[in-house]
């Protein structure tokens, strides 16, 4: 499933994108590329985002879910979406982008703790600022 809501984020949870989709930038662009290995059975279990932040930033993640592990599309999807919700609230709210993260990061631990399904996700996060 692919998304955007009205602050111009792009999430991406289970998709299947057997070619890049390339989506513009204020200072360039990005594309993102996700798909289930030849010889799974199982959903994808990424998750990624494209999160703006401000006239010259942005946020790029990607979760990948453990495989073997119970519920790894579930804990990707929750880092991601703690992610966008804190780094869209930090925006709004002109706050240090660094902060927001290492905050984001923890609260998405902290949740997919709580979950208790035995899940895990790998988390990747590039912050852009300017040029």
């Amino acid at each position: 499933m692919t998304s955007s809501n009205s602050q111009g984020t792009r999430v991406f949870f289970e998709a299947e994108n057997p070619s890049a989709e390339v989506f513009p930038l204020a200072t360039g662009t990005v594309g993102i590329f996700s798909c289930v290995g030849p010889d799974k059975a199982t959903p994808n279990e990424d998750a990624a985002a494209i999160i703006p932040y401000g006239p010259n930033g942005a946020v790029l993640v990607v979760a990948d879910g453990l495989g073997g592990s119970p519920a790894g599309e579930q804990a990707s999807r929750i880092a991601v979406e703690v992610l966008v919700a804190v780094v869209e609230e930090a925006a709004r709210e002109s706050l240090l982008l660094r902060d927001a993260i290492i905050d984001a990061i923890e609260e998405a631990n902290r949740e997919i703790q709580e979950a208790a399904s035995g899940s895990g996700t790998t988390l990747a996060i590039v912050e852009i600022q300017g040029d």
